[in-house]
């Protein structure tokens, strides 16, 4: 697959016809050449709708076409694949390794518009499809530090527009550059070092007609150890002292349904946007913190110890100056709260492994849980508790996604759940 801005080429019938499948392109997709036989004959003619009975048809006949399918980058398919990638990284907040950044996320934001509002030009749209297919890791480690900068963000209240598409795509893009090498996996440790390297990115990513400030948090965001964070501006004060409310700001806000929106991709979109000095400021200090966070838990190798680790690093830097406390402060909140349900979870797990008959015991409901049941119906197991049965109304996921779902249905009570209280 080979892309550009105004065309993607395929030289295959397979993976056109995987490329239609997973985007769900039939009756949208349209080519720039028509698709001849070898008498030059046209068998699909050149930006028309194409259905899929059309490329059925070519299976029938290989060897006997030429397989070079040149799809036509059109604002339908721009949008099929804003959402195909949305959709890629708001999964990632499923991912077993991504539990405590779930735990950023209220359930009432549109999480989906801020991602999907996020690729409004054409060349990065492309861009971040071609590296989604072309290399799954990188493009997981990129999703994941853009939901993390999001998530921190979003801990506070702050009306100023595109902050949260901001937020993400510093996050997002901060690695972009290093996309084809492994210095992502493995940052420098020197201060020069990773300023040379956040320069290289910065100046990568401009290319792709992103604002202004977004080039330069990308450029400044490296922690220094001479000059701590910028706290000589309060944050808040600065957001709330911004102006008097106008009639039409609710007009500007961003997105507040979880709905996907079809919205213009331009090339020219982020020219609207002018030179910010406090969305400058935020996304900086934001993605100077997710950056950090998310070095930090890849270096924790004792997982029951994972969450007081975390909040204990983030802390001590925040005191030694090297975040900005309006921002650290409500993070923090929220990995205490994370600590808490991880401590309460380390526990669960030890009282469910002292199941006779494991994995059996199921503590319910996750991560609060009340109740220990039997989720393998074990009648003879001597902890069972009878004439106490639970009823299930609605189906449980596994906590974690690791393990088997617990069923709609009746459960009988097992006695470990004495130890929940202890």
């Amino acid at each position: 697959m080979k892309i550009s801005a105004e065309e993607i080429s395929f030289s295959s019938l397979i993976e056109i016809e995987s490329f239609c499948n997973e985007l769900e392109l039939f009756g949208i997709v349209q080519f720039v050449e028509p698709i001849k036989d070898n008498s030059d004959n046209i068998l699909i003619k050149e930006k028309i709708n194409v259905k899929e009975s059309a490329l059925k048809k070519l299976e029938t006949m290989d060897g006997h076409y030429k397989p070079e399918f040149r799809v036509l980058v059109t604002k339908d398919l721009l949008n099929k694949i804003k959402r195909h990638i949305t959709m890629l990284i708001y999964t990632r907040l499923k991912s077993a390794e991504n539990i405590f950044i779930r735990y950023l996320y209220d359930e009432g934001r549109p999480v989906k518009n801020f991602i999907l509002h996020s690729f409004s030009q054409k060349r990065l749209t492309l861009a971040v499809f071609k590296v989604a297919r072309e290399r799954t890791n990188f493009f997981y480690h990129c999703a994941d530090l853009g939901l993390l900068s999001l998530g921190i963000v979003l801990q506070k209240s702050l009306k100023i527009r595109f902050i949260h598409r901001n937020s993400f795509l510093a996050g997002f893009l901060c690695d972009f550059a290093l996309a084809d090498g492994d210095e992502w996996r493995h940052p420098p440790l020197q201060e020069s070092d990773r300023r040379a390297l956040a320069q290289k990115c910065s100046s990568f990513i401009s290319r792709f007609g992103v604002t202004p400030e977004l080039a330069a948090a990308i450029r400044n965001h490296t922690i220094s150890f001479a000059n701590p964070a910028g706290e000589t501006v309060s944050i808040d004060e600065a957001v709330n002292n911004a102006g008097a409310k106008s009639i039409f700001d609710d007009m500007f806000e961003e997105n507040k349904t979880e709905e996907i929106d079809d919205v213009e991709i331009s090339d020219e979109a982020a020219k609207e946007q002018k030179n910010d000095e406090m969305m400058e400021l935020i996304v900086t200090e934001t993605l100077r913190i997710a950056k950090y966070v998310d070095e930090t838990t890849k270096k924790i190798i004792e997982p029951e110890h994972f969450a007081e680790q975390l909040v204990y690093m983030v802390a001590y830097n925040a005191a030694r100056g090297y975040f900005h406390n309006d921002l650290v402060e409500p993070l923090l909140k929220q990995f205490r709260a994370y600590e808490e349900i991880a401590r309460r979870m380390i526990k669960i797990a030890g009282i469910e492994k002292k199941c006779v008959h494991p994995p059996s015991a199921w503590a319910y409901p996750k991560p609060r849980a009340t109740q220990v049941l039997c989720k393998d119906r074990i009648f003879d197991c001597p902890n069972l508790v009878f004439g106490w049965d639970i009823n299930i109304v609605s189906p449980q996921e596994s906590f974690g996604w690791i393990g088997t779902p617990l069923d709609i249905g009746s459960y009988p009570k097992c006695t470990l759940e004495k130890e929940l209280d202890t």
